[in-house]
This record gives C-alpha cells, sequence and structure tokens, in this order.
C-alpha cells in the first residue's frame, strides 16, 4: 500500500542517493572466476574496497564474512566507506580474523555534520602489525578520512579510506586532499580507497588533479 515504505525511506542515506555508472580499469568477477583468475599475488599487500550503505544492516557483515570465505580471502586489509555505523554498534562490528578500526561521524547539532551516513571502517588482518593514525584522521562535512600506517615487505605504507560527500564543495576536499598526502609521499607509500565522487571521464581541473596524484589513466 502507498506510504508502507515511506520508514525505510527515511532511513536511507541522502550520501548515498544517487546514481554513477562510471568505472574506471573494472574487471567484472563471479565469485568462481575471481578464486580462478585474479591472479593476485599472495606475497602482495592486497587490499579490498567496499561501499557498504550500512554495514550492519540486514545481517551484512554475515553476508560479507561468506563472501570472504567463498573467494578464500586473499585481502591483508579492508576497508568500507559509509558504514553508517553508530557508537552503540561500533564494538560489534568485527570480522573474522581481522583487527577493526572505526571512524564515525559526529553527532553533534552545533557542528555542520548529518545525524546519520558517511563512517569508514579499516580491517586489518591479525597478522600485520599497524597503527590507527589518529592524527591524520579527518571528518569534516564534505570529506571523511581514515588512516593506518603499517611495514610491508620491508616498506613504509600509510593506507587511508577516503568518503568525499556528494554535492560538497569540490575546491575544499581537493585543497584538504593535497594537504594530507603532499607531506606523506616523501617518508612513506601512500594508498588510498574510497569512494570520492568525483567522475573522471570529465574533462576538467579536478580529473587532471587527481589523475596527477595517482597517476591514473582512463
Amino acid at each position: 500500500m502507498p506510504g508502507d515504505n515511506d520508514d525505510e525511506l527515511d532511513l536511507l542515506d541522502p550520501d548515498s542517493n544517487h546514481f554513477n555508472n562510471y568505472t574506471v580499469n573494472f574487471s567484472q568477477h563471479s565469485i568462481d572466476t575471481f578464486v580462478r583468475n585474479s591472479n593476485l599475488d599472495s606475497k602482495a599487500l592486497n587490499i579490498f574496497h567496499h561501499n557498504s550503505r550500512s554495514i550492519m544492516k540486514h545481517g551484512k557483515l554475515d553476508e560479507y564474512e561468506i563472501f570472504f570465505e567463498a573467494i578464500k580471502n586473499p585481502f591483508n586489509i579492508l576497508i568500507f566507506t559509509e558504514t553508517w555505523l553508530t557508537c552503540d554498534k561500533m564494538d560489534h562490528c568485527k570480522i573474522q580474523g581481522f583487527s577493526p578500526i572505526h571512524l564515525i561521524r559526529p553527532n553533534d547539532q552545533n557542528i555542520e555534520y548529518k545525524e546519520r551516513g558517511g563512517g569508514i571502517s579499516i580491517f586489518v588482518r591479525n597478522d600485520i602489525k599497524f597503527k590507527h593514525r589518529y592524527d591524520l584522521d579527518i571528518v569534516l562535512p564534505y570529506m571523511e578520512c581514515c588512516f593506518i600506517e603499517t611495514m610491508f615487505n620491508n616498506k613504509k605504507y600509510i593506507i587511508a579510506g577516503m568518503y568525499r560527500i556528494p554535492n560538497t564543495n569540490i575546491n575544499f576536499f581537493i585543497e584538504k586532499f593535497n594537504e594530507i598526502i603532499e607531506p606523506l609521499k616523501s617518508s612513506f607509500e601512500v594508498i588510498i580507497l574510497g569512494d570520492f565522487n568525483i567522475n573522471l571521464f570529465n574533462d576538467d581541473i579536478n580529473k587532471t588533479y587527481l589523475k596527477s596524484v595517482y597517476n591514473l589513466t582512463t
């Protein structure tokens, strides 16, 4: 009946109520083809990212566990954006064999943040030593970023999950992005995964800057 889904619609995160059908350098796999053909080097640092859109909702965390078991999880680090986590659920958000770090969007009426949405979780495999770089973490009305530092194969890494809130000032985002990344590049291998909500197919200054940072090709 009309109106039956109103409550569910109210729970939708406005950040994720958009559609983007562009992908870059993307290979599509089923579980079977991934296991057979992914060719991930077991000695390399393998990192997974997914925009979870509420990681704790309706058994989704269990589904992730089943998925990782099915693909014989080759990943050292798992990064999730748009977790929608809250303080009361944070301690329950765990994945077997991994140590979790959670960045939660604040709920403060005195600051310009939405009450729900956003959030980043990083899960690091238990055999990897790392530290949460609280000093680098960012939660702003236009972007969220969570950082860890680790050593892998004798290289020092800074690894981050990043989320840019759509329909916010992209110049603020790029300026902050540059402020964070540039000082790190001389001392670390820097890896950033996330949802930037920037269309890299648009030929503009934003594309040019981000491609220069990442050495991306389309």
